[in-house]
């Protein structure tokens, strides 16, 4: 994280930012994959620096004009890179997660299918809570299939949430794509159950 002043209403305000794409947080990835899904886009694009300084767009939007052009221009630069970007969504899934501070390392499963039956059913209810953020959806994802009761869940919550994303973004993505093909097949085989019931009655 890189130190950026900034002026707002005449005072100056220190913001921790990222020095590039690989030093962004999962929280952040998932919140610029929520923002660029938005229907409610600002015609600015300032959402995207708000999501990496964590402020409120209205907050972007009380930056004195000479302190945006000459330090947040400056210190965000990389956000035009979109092979950065790219870099740390879309890897293939590595075959374990190494964490700091812990020995524990966390092997991964690529066949979904080989996953337990009660893995599959609590990560399609985390899927379909529309409550959950795509962060939160997210931290539970690896926390039942990569953490699978290997160490507490808490504690596992924490260390992915500090872990840079571009670790930790391509697993989850590998189980979030696979869970929304098992939920349309889901929705699909319930539809046919319920039009042969409607045959039969």
């Amino acid at each position: 994280m890189r130190k950026l002043k900034v002026r707002i209403n005449g005072k100056k305000i220190v913001f921790d930012v990222p020095q590039s794409w690989t030093d962004i947080s999962l929280e952040m990835a998932c919140n610029l994959i929520d923002y660029s899904n938005s229907d409610n886009k600002d015609p600015h694009n300032f959402g995207i620096i708000a999501v990496l300084l964590g402020v409120d767009i209205s907050v972007i939007e009380s930056i004195e004009a000479n302190s945006f052009d000459t330090h947040v221009l400056s210190y965000l630069g990389y956000l035009s890179n979109t092979s950065d970007w790219e870099k740390i969504v879309k890897p293939d899934c590595p075959e374990a997660l190494y964490l700091e501070d812990t020995d524990t390392v966390f092997p991964i499963k690529k066949d979904i299918g080989l996953c337990t039956l009660g893995q599959k059913e609590n990560a399609v209810q985390v899927l379909m809570n529309d409550e959950l953020s795509t962060y939160e959806k997210a931290l539970e994802i690896l926390d039942i299939y990569v953490n699978n009761k290997l160490i507490d869940s808490d504690i596992f919550k924490d260390l992915v949430s500090v872990c840079e994303a571009g670790q930790v973004m391509p697993i989850a993505n590998f189980f979030l794509k696979q869970l929304v093909n098992i939920k349309k097949l889901g929705l699909i085989r319930s539809q046919l159950i319920r039009q042969a019931m409607n045959m039969q009655s």
